[in-house]
């Protein structure tokens, strides 16, 4: 079902848009959202990609807005817009959809618990995210020095690339 979804929403806003984004998947007790978050050359200058659904129904919230405004502030620059298109699963009871006749607004019977859940969901995976791909100086010394630490107990034939680092015939030690 998860690849369906992502071929789907890939029709939707382009394969590219998959491949780059957070993915979301978080989940507290009765409220579930998952999908995929744009910042950074994600981010568009309109609020053409943002796609925002309730328990499969196409919604449109201000308090949701805003959490996901909070949640990318300093991820993207000012004037931009994050792209999302992201999947929010609570009880039938939770919200009531007949505010508007579109049915495109929504009222939450706990709208603050709803924006804290939203706003926790999208920094922690935004946080995972930077962590994934971020290295401080002090984290590659200790890298560099376990390399080391292999490269002279391995028994491995080694050699030499161009800018004189060693690797061994089985591949980049320093990966």
């Amino acid at each position: 079902q998860a690849d369906d979804l992502s071929e789907r929403v890939a029709s939707l806003v382009g394969q590219a848009f998959i491949n780059k984004a957070i993915a979301l998947d978080y989940a507290t007790g009765d409220m579930q959202i998952r999908g995929w978050l744009g910042i950074g050359d994600l981010a568009r200058s309109s609020t053409d990609k943002q796609y925002l659904y309730l328990n499969g129904r196409m919604i449109r919230d201000k308090r949701l807005n805003h959490a996901i405004r909070l949640a990318c502030e300093g991820q993207i620059a000012e004037g931009r817009f994050p792209s999302y298109v992201l999947y929010l699963s609570l009880e039938l009871t939770a919200a009531d959809v007949n505010v508007h006749p579109t049915k495109h607004e929504v009222r939450f019977r706990h709208a603050r618990d709803v924006h804290d859940f939203f706003y926790a969901a999208l920094s922690s995976d935004i946080e995972k995210d930077q962590n994934l791909y971020s290295t401080t100086d002090s984290e590659l010394r200790e890298k560099e020095q376990s390399v080391s630490a292999v490269n002279e107990d391995s028994h491995y034939p080694r050699r030499h690339n161009i800018s004189g680092e060693v690797r061994s015939n089985y591949g980049d030690l320093n990966a």
